[in-house]
């Protein structure tokens, strides 16, 4: 039985295992397990060359995830760039554009954006309620 969501117009780079409850839009996503050698398979930077998506995560249409790791119940706009080693916390949102730089970690809890990503500001209890809740 299939238990994750993918869009019709996903593209995978990877062989992949769905995640629960993972939406995803048309976003490009490198590599989401690892590979039978992971100790082999790292990126440009050094870095784990796998993607990591938690459950109840949303990606948005056109964003790229390369090598990087988002927590459960976060939430990336559409058209927004993980680069390698990236780490979006639980709870967190990336606006729409957003370029995370390599190595960059998003706290849990916080709204970023921009190219580079830099803090807007924290979330409300509402907001995020509303990103857990979906």
């Amino acid at each position: 039985m299939r238990r994750g969501y993918t869009h019709d117009d996903a593209r995978v780079l990877a062989s992949q295992r769905p995640h629960t409850c993972c939406a995803i839009s048309n976003a490009l996503l490198p590599a989401l397990t690892p590979r039978p050698f992971p100790s082999r398979r790292t990126s440009p930077t050094g870095l784990s060359a796998a993607t990591k998506i938690g459950q109840y995560v949303t990606v948005g249409a056109g964003s790229v995830l390369r090598s990087c790791r988002v927590d459960d119940h976060a939430v990336i706009g559409e058209r927004c760039v993980l680069m390698e080693g990236s780490v979006v916390k639980s709870k967190s949102v990336l606006q729409p554009g957003t370029v995370l730089p390599p190595g960059k970690l998003v706290p849990s809890g916080q709204l970023w954006g921009g190219n580079p990503a830099a803090y807007v500001r924290d979330l409300t209890h509402d907001e995020v309620g509303g990103a857990v809740k979906g």
